[in-house]
């Protein structure tokens, strides 16, 4: 069998059962959150929206269609993201380029390169599984927050046709740092069933994926009913909006009012729908 540079058998194992049940998500975490992060308030809402960005302190901003909702408040859900692009920014700049210089140099002994690409192979699977545990736990926050809402409807920020060809340098990276495999979207909707047939999603009642290119639009200009028009100010940091609709002016983060006009739209779907779509 192959081996890799530790010299451990890479096995695949399948499971299978009679019974969906024995394979169903847990909600234990929601009850371990509720510890850490109970103090926090949220508000409640029929309609949650969320936007999904690269790993980091913004990796997923929640709104209700009516609230914006501040992860980064103590005692900060967010700030174990932070840290993880810090870890995964240090491994990408720092710790494989080093080892990547001294390959290309030509120096060492066989032994020694030897060690140096085994090294550059396991950093490289470190990076990957520092990124899918973070995406994973964005997941698991999203699902908290439809929890802590009580919300009935909720959307999915389809991102999922995103790719990295055609990109370079910092936008590759960025995408590549994005919570956008299908695969998620998947678990996503088998969790979140699995926890409303352990009562504790009592209200919930549909997904719909959204348009994820909403961030340039004014949630609170599309709430006061001017429409869904581009007014974001140009010229500013990449993470703040400023609105330039005369009769707004509305200030504030930018992924935050892309969740609550992704809240916003959604409503605005359901409500004009008589029978809602199932999810699938």
């Amino acid at each position: 069998m192959p081996r890799g540079p530790t010299n451990k058998i890479v096995a695949d194992v399948t499971l299978t059962a009679s019974d969906q049940s024995a394979f169903a998500h847990s909600g234990k975490f929601i009850e371990v959150w509720d510890k850490l992060f109970g103090a926090m308030t949220f508000p409640e809402g029929n309609y949650i929206g969320a936007d999904f960005n690269r790993i980091g302190k913004y990796i997923i901003a929640v709104a209700t269609a009516e609230q914006e909702i501040d992860l980064t408040l103590p005692p900060n859900m967010m700030k174990n993201f932070k840290d993880a692009y810090q870890k995964l920014e240090k491994i990408r700049r720092i710790e494989i380029p080093n080892i990547m210089r001294k390959l290309d140099s030509g120096k060492g002994t066989p032994q020694k390169r030897g060690r140096w690409k085994a090294q550059v192979t396991l950093l490289h699977q470190r990076r990957d599984r520092v990124m899918t545990e973070r995406k994973r736990l964005a997941l698991m926050v999203y699902l908290y927050l439809i929890y802590r809402t009580n919300a009935s409807y909720a959307t999915w920020d389809g991102i999922q046709g995103i790719s990295t060809r055609g990109k370079k340098g910092t936008l590759a990276t960025g995408i590549t740092y994005l919570p956008k495999e299908k695969d998620l979207y998947e678990l996503y909707l088998e969790w979140i069933s699995d926890l409303k047939e352990q009562g504790l999603l009592l209200n919930y009642k549909e997904t719909r994926v959204i348009t994820p290119y909403t961030s340039q639009a004014c949630s609170e200009c599309y709430a006061q009913g001017r429409g869904l028009r581009k007014t974001r100010a140009k010229n500013i940091a990449y993470n703040e909006f400023k609105c330039t609709d005369p009769d707004c002016y509305y200030v504030g983060n930018r992924h935050s009012n892309s969740a609550r006009m992704s809240a916003l739209l959604l409503k605005h779907q359901i409500e004009a729908t008589p029978f809602p779509l199932s999810t699938g």
